[in-house]
């Protein structure tokens, strides 16, 4: 009975080869609608980062992009915690 909660975010290559019929991103959507007390879905605040500058400054500002790697960096870290601390806030 616990109250299912589910956080996604997307990897660099999804910010950079975005899709808005990802299925990644459709199929959570779907998922929580009948199984999840909250979804927190945070591919738009990085999409919307890389279309105000490009995929680049975002990767460099939040992952670790000297290793090409899709784990996120301090500023990744820091970003998230705001981002999730803030939808918790609103329920």
């Amino acid at each position: 009975n616990a109250k299912l909660n589910i956080i996604i975010s997307p990897w660099p290559s999804s910010i950079k080869n975005y899709d808005k019929k990802n299925l990644f991103e459709k199929n959570f959507i779907n998922f929580c609608k009948q199984n999840c007390f909250k979804l927190i879905n945070l591919f738009p605040f990085f999409i919307n980062e890389a279309e105000k500058s490009n995929y680049d400054e975002v990767s460099k500002k939040y992952f670790f992009m000297e290793f090409n790697d899709q784990h996120f960096n301090k500023n990744g870290h820091e970003i998230m915690a705001e981002l999730i601390s803030k939808e918790i806030k609103i329920n």
